[in-house]
């Protein structure tokens, strides 16, 4: 199926073409803006160094795979599956999806006094989001896949959210959820990345806020590269998913 992750021999295959991108090429690329620079960072910055002109388009999903479709950029980086129909992709690696919970919000509708703890320990065990039912939430808009993941499970639980903002970026929604406005759905290498304020420990923002995986830990979404095998895919791109691929992989090893 073209919608199905590529096989090894494929791999192998862009691998044997060249080993390294061209610095006399040029290459667009797109990362969805649920992932940020968190996930892309190293793929990007490499595609920065050798490239001679790089364009990084950041948007949601469903926007980005139109424009794969179309042949405005070459390649993205999002969550799999990619739905269109020409879309072909490779797995860089398995992500969970976490729920950003402030502190103060929860304090303030469950009591202080260790009931909010209480809450968020049965939680961690059951993932039941139907506990934060009345409470509101700060979501991405919709046409992201973690919205559509978020939306999904809401559903399943009879749960109509109280969506007091949308935004088309993760660090923004985790920002307002800091500020008690409201919960929050983000990738989990989000709040483990370098490159933004949640994703450390000890910063402002994780000093007031909760953090749970939504699912179950055996649960998990697949983060891909992709391009359209429906068009031309230019030597420097084929380069940038092998290089992509290599990379990521050997840092998970």
């Amino acid at each position: 199926s073209s919608r199905s992750p590529c096989s090894s021999s494929r791999i192998r295959s862009f691998s044997s073409v060249a080993s390294r991108l061209r610095s006399f090429s040029t290459i667009s690329s797109g990362l969805s803006s649920s992932l940020g620079f968190s996930s892309g960072s190293v793929t990007v910055c490499d595609l920065a160094r050798h490239a001679m002109s790089a364009n990084l388009d950041a948007d949601c999903a469903a926007i980005l795979e139109k424009h794969l479709e179309q042949g405005d950029i070459d390649v993205m980086i999002g969550f799999a599956p990619f739905m269109f129909e020409g879309a072909e992709y490779y797995e860089l690696m398995r992500e969970h999806l976490y729920l950003v919970m402030p502190k103060a919000l929860l304090e303030k509708h469950f009591g202080d006094g260790g009931a909010a703890s209480d809450v968020i320990g049965t939680f961690r065990k059951d993932h039941d989001i139907s506990v934060f039912r009345d409470l509101p939430f700060v979501l991405l808009k919709e046409g992201d896949r973690i919205r559509a993941i978020a939306d999904r499970a809401f559903s399943e639980k009879g749960i109509t959210p109280s969506i007091r903002f949308e935004t088309k970026n993760t660090q923004t929604a985790v920002a307002l959820a800091a500020e008690g406005l409201g919960l929050t759905v983000c990738p989990e290498l989000f709040l483990k990345s370098n490159y933004v304020a949640a994703g450390s420990a000890g910063s402002y923002i994780r000093e007031r806020i909760e953090i749970c995986p939504m699912f179950d830990e055996s649960e998990s979404d697949i983060i891909a590269i992709g391009f359209n095998k429906d068009r031309y895919l230019s030597q420097v791109a084929a380069d940038f998913i092998s290089m992509s691929i290599d990379k990521i992989h050997a840092l998970q090893v």
